[in-house]
């Protein structure tokens, strides 16, 4: 693999995720960033907070009218993104996920 490819939009096979619901766990720096890069891609994102999530009115103002809670979003995702802090994964995996 060349270390110094820069990938573009037409090296990226994004009609995988065409008709797919994209999860997205949480709405921090790197949640944002994927959630905003996967909209622009044309890919049907939703955002999964909990009830008392500060960054449901960054996710509206960002142009997602989905925010949803977490087990709605396991139920309505072909794909789902952990993009929540590492030492939260497991037990939001745990509550949310394993057992769906």
């Amino acid at each position: 693999m060349n270390k110094n490819k820069i990938y573009n939009d037409n090296d990226v096979l994004v009609n995988v995720l065409k008709g797919k619901v994209v999860g997205i766990i949480g709405y921090g720096n790197q949640a944002r960033a994927q959630a905003l890069n996967l909209k622009d891609s044309g890919i049907n994102v939703l955002i999964g907070l909990r009830d008392n999530s500060l960054s449901k009115e960054k996710s509206l103002n960002d142009g997602f009218s989905n925010a949803i809670s977490i087990k709605e979003l396991v139920q309505k995702s072909d794909l789902i993104c952990f993009l929540i802090p590492d030492e939260e994964i497991p037990s939001t995996y745990l509550k949310f996920v394993k057992n769906y």
